[in-house]
């Protein structure tokens, strides 16, 4: 069975929305930000979205959101 997709937004304190993406597994996306990404130390929430187990409508929904 395959994994589920999701769209995920980091917020700053403020509201500003900081990142998009979309992933099959959050916990290790939120772990490669928190090595790569400058802004990862300005995250205060993360809203994440299920869209379903095909990569296309979360790549989809993901340049949407953008």
């Amino acid at each position: 069975m395959r994994g589920m997709y999701a769209i995920y937004r980091h917020f700053a304190q403020d509201g500003t929305l900081l990142y998009i993406g979309f992933t099959g597994n959050i916990t290790t996306r939120t772990d490669q930000h928190k090595s790569r990404a400058q802004w990862f130390s300005e995250i205060a929430r993360i809203e994440v979205t299920p869209i379903g187990t095909q990569i296309g409508p979360a790549m989809d929904a993901e340049r949407r959101a953008i």
